[in-house]
């Protein structure tokens, strides 16, 4: 059985809490330590609950001859740099957490203790990472990018199969930037009626805030 409410970090999610929001750094620190602090620093500034990395070994995921290897070598922090920024965010009191892409990284990661993690679009399907990520028990924020409802319904039964109850699904469109007139922000609606028992939110990837007003 889901949770309607849970706890993630210092905040909370769910029905009968505020709006939980999330402040996307992803890689657009671009690998620079002090821009990524001042990237937390404004999003804390402004409000955020959370800032959310994208923790990828380009090593791990990508073959070194192409474009993503190059970006993500790029914008990669190592263990030591990410415990860093991890203890800056902790500091100041924003919760930090991250996209894990690979179980390697989840491994170091998951030591941080952190709030819980993500599951990008990209990543709904990746099966054997989820598991691991479930074995870290902690709230699991999932984006739907691509799914269909069946791939939807099969990563929610494959979280209550692994006792995962904390858990939320975000709407997502997977175009980077994505068009307003593609956001088709009705599905949020649809997965609150489909999956009454599961906090439902919303990942923008639009260029401006109109969405979200």
């Amino acid at each position: 059985m889901f949770l309607k409410n849970f706890k993630f970090g210092n905040k909370r999610v769910g029905k009968d809490s505020k709006i939980f929001f999330i402040a996307e750094i992803g890689i657009n620190h671009e690998g620079n330590l002090d821009n990524c602090k001042r990237m937390i620093l404004e999003a804390y500034k402004s409000g955020a609950d959370a800032v959310k990395l994208q923790t990828i070994d380009p090593d791990e995921n990508y073959a070194k001859n192409t474009k993503f290897y190059k970006i993500f070598k790029k914008a990669f922090f190592n263990k030591e740099e990410t415990i860093k920024l991890f203890k800056y965010a902790k500091n100041i009191g924003i919760n930090f957490f991250s996209t894990v892409g690979d179980v390697k990284t989840l491994d170091w990661f998951s030591k941080l203790n952190p709030p819980g993690y993500k599951v990008s679009s990209g990543l709904f399907n990746h099966l054997h990472l989820i598991k691991n990520i479930c074995r870290k028990n902690k709230p699991i924020l999932v984006s739907t990018g691509l799914a269909t409802i069946k791939e939807v319904d099969n990563v929610l039964n494959y979280l209550k199969l692994n006792k995962i109850n904390k858990t939320a699904l975000l709407h997502c469109c997977s175009l980077y930037p994505a068009p307003d007139l593609l956001l088709n922000l009705s599905t949020i609606k649809f997965f609150i009626d489909r999956y009454p028992s599961i906090p439902i939110g919303y990942s923008d990837h639009s260029l401006n805030s109109k969405s979200v007003i």
